[in-house]
């Protein structure tokens, strides 16, 4: 927040998109009132910035899809992530407050880490039990692996989801 760079406007203004200079940008959000503007403004930065890592917060799961074949790489539906936790919370009462906590803390926060050589080709669980953070899981393939069915042998392309404390 401290580093963002705001503009006022619509966001859809191809004029706009230009003046924040994507192409100088680290990263970029995309938030829209409208899911029709979210996928207007994708198509637009993604021009202007095909390199840009871009995160985009959406209503709908299928907007969402349609945004990662545009090339937006980070994206979550607010519908989807919703509706999951509610149905998560007919079988654990508490499920929305976890997940809440693990977002809105500032006494602790959540990291993507690389996977250390000492790591690779070793088991999620030996990540865990050698840690002094909790480590959530393991991203692969496009998706987080909590490993709770297994224990997934960890690979130097894998990134581990981290709770650490703030500092």
């Amino acid at each position: 927040p401290d580093k963002g760079h705001y503009l006022a406007g619509d966001p859809t203004d191809e004029a706009m998109i230009r003046a924040s200079h994507p192409e100088m940008a680290t990263r970029a959000l995309i938030a829209c009132e409208q899911d029709a503007d979210a996928l207007v403004v994708a198509v637009v930065v993604h021009a202007i910035a095909p390199e840009l890592e871009v995160y985009a917060l959406t209503h709908s799961k299928n907007v969402s899809r349609a945004l990662l074949e545009l090339g937006v790489t980070h994206t979550l539906s607010g519908e989807e992530l919703i509706g999951h936790t509610l149905a998560k919370s007919l079988e654990t009462p508490r499920a929305g407050a976890v997940l809440l906590s693990l977002v809105d803390s500032n006494s602790y926060r959540l990291v993507e880490s690389d996977v250390g050589p000492d790591l690779i080709s070793r088991p999620l669980s030996a990540a865990r039990g050698g840690s002094e953070n909790l480590v959530l899981g393991v991203y692969r393939d496009g998706a987080v692996d909590l490993g709770v069915n297994d224990d997934p042998v960890l690979t130097a392309d894998d990134r581990l989801i981290l709770v650490k404390p703030a500092s």
